[in-house]
């Protein structure tokens, strides 16, 4: 019977990625959406051509980009190396948009090895099963977002962790002590904070699986991955001192010269415990309402895990997203991207426990329930409600997305590919510069081997960007967008409603 929930197991590894990809290359255009993600893939462009850090522009104002540096000498993504350097392998094969796919897929492969191993065979195929079905989960491995590359990394460590508990001590601890600080250098190299937290998380949950004999396994687990911690924060200080100048300065530092967390740019709350009071209830919203879409609340599974398991495991999993939610409410920005997608790092924990709560409410209803109404009744509902997600919230989200979501999407990029042109430049006036990320993922990282180029248009430099940049013909693109308000109360889609070309003498 293991294997035919192993043949499930693998089948669904395989239909996150294969869903993945599908979202991502009709749902989404194949696209960047949102200045992080265009940023995320301007760092793996410039590193699929070898370089940390990309040639600068005399005319930085007119190839400005959200959250890149764009500068007269240099221009590099302010966010740490881990996601871009993996998005650029890809990249230099050609098919980025499989990059973060394949980490879906590897994610719940993850998650139901760990869910296998708490549990048992029916709450890993239950897990698997609610990261299908979760537009949320879904959609962030079909997009460029660094968050999967986190989780990954996180539910690595979370296996790993797990394996060490179970192991004979010694080389075993030792080499699946490796491979967590492998998981946890992967996740710090892409979003240091979540990895920490994450970290408090799994270190909870494996310590909360392990009995008091079996603890000493972590001392030559603990002895391995130490010296793989101190290469990744050597290589994390590299970086930096690549990119910034400065070991110690971070990209986020170097862009926004005030960025803390109470806000950057001359926004900034009075203190972390507003920051507490203002996103709190907005994580906590997300949870509830933006991982399934369940009729009731998405942590209902969650709740019946914490309500019918009486084992230590179940409520360290729900102390993990707990702990995870409140501290990251410190931090001055949320928002709702795909869902709560600062707390994405935890679901390999939501899931885990979710799918352990489904399954314990199968057993319940079968092994106490005194009529057929209760033995049947409690699955069928429970069936029922998952099945209104599905064939509501998601298809809801589906279209959601598609509408050039996050001011990025693939109507502007047809206008033009239409055009056809090559030895060209072209001057991009829109109301909004966020649309420029539309054109910008089409240049090379270095500016004067585009073709044809895409700037900003930019009153009175058009000349002197044409001398910079000679014996091209030069085009605006005059486009105009109709902004959809969105949950957070500001428009996150938009319509192409105008599209014209101008061709300069």
């Amino acid at each position: 019977m293991h294997r035919v929930y192993a043949a499930l197991c693998a089948g669904m590894v395989l239909l996150a990625s294969g869903g993945c990809v599908l979202l991502g290359r009709t749902v989404l255009g194949g696209v960047p959406h949102g200045y992080d993600a265009g940023a995320y893939y301007f760092q793996g462009q410039t590193m699929a051509t070898g370089r940390l850090v990309a040639p600068g522009t005399p005319f930085p104002e007119m190839f400005w980009m959200g959250n890149v540096v764009v500068e007269e000498g240099k221009r590099f993504g302010k966010y740490p190396p881990g996601w871009p350097a993996w998005l650029a392998v890809f990249m230099a094969a050609g098919v980025p948009w499989l990059a973060n796919p394949v980490l879906a897929g590897a994610c719940l492969a993850f998650i139901m090895a760990s869910a296998w191993r708490l549990f048992g065979p029916r709450e890993a195929v239950a897990a698997g099963a609610l990261g299908l079905l979760s537009p949320f989960y879904m959609f962030m491995g079909a997009d460029y977002l660094s968050h999967m590359a986190c989780a990954t990394g996180l539910a690595l460590m979370l296996w790993a962790s797990l394996r060490v508990v179970a192991s004979a001590g010694g080389r075993a601890s030792a080499a699946w002590g490796l491979c967590a600080a492998a998981g946890l250098g992967a996740a710090a190299l892409t979003r240091p904070f979540s990895a920490l937290l994450g970290c408090v998380g799994v270190v909870v949950v494996a310590v909360a699986g392990s009995g008091h004999h079996q603890r000493i396994r972590w001392i030559p687990a603990v002895a391995a991955g130490c010296p793989l911690l101190f290469l990744t924060v050597a290589a994390f200080l590299a970086y930096n001192a690549a990119t910034t100048g400065d070991p110690l300065l971070f990209g986020h530092r170097y862009y926004a010269k005030d960025f803390s967390f109470l806000g950057e740019q001359g926004e900034h709350r009075s203190s972390v415990w507003e920051n507490l009071a203002a996103n709190a209830p907005r994580a906590l919203a997300g949870l509830h309402r933006q991982i399934w879409g369940i009729p009731l609340s998405d942590l209902a599974p969650a709740v019946a895990a914490l309500a019918l398991i009486r084992r230590r495991e179940v409520a360290a999993l729900a102390a993990a997203v707990v702990f995870f939610a409140v501290a990251h409410s410190f931090y001055y920005f949320f928002d709702s991207y795909y869902g709560p997608r600062l707390l994405f790092e935890t679901m390999p924990f939501l899931l885990i426990l979710s799918g352990a709560g489904l399954v314990a409410l199968w057993r319940e209803s079968r092994t106490r329930g005194h009529s057929l109404l209760i033995r049947h009744g409690v699955p069928v509902v429970c069936a029922l409600l998952l099945a209104m997600a599905v064939t509501t919230y998601f298809p809801e989200r589906v279209g959601y997305y598609s509408t050039n979501y996050c001011g990025q999407g693939a109507d502007l990029l047809r206008v033009v590919r239409e055009k056809r042109l090559s030895d060209a430049i072209v001057f991009l006036r829109v109301r909004d510069g966020f649309h420029y990320n539309n054109v910008a993922l089409l240049n090379n990282p270095d500016l004067s081997r585009s073709r044809p180029l895409f700037a900003h248009y930019v009153a009175g430099k058009l000349d002197a960007a044409r001398a910079v940049y000679p014996r091209r013909e030069a085009w605006i693109l005059e486009a105009s967008f109709r902004g959809i308000v969105g949950p957070d109360g500001y428009p996150d889609r938009f319509v192409l409603e105008r599209a014209e070309w101008i061709r300069l003498p």
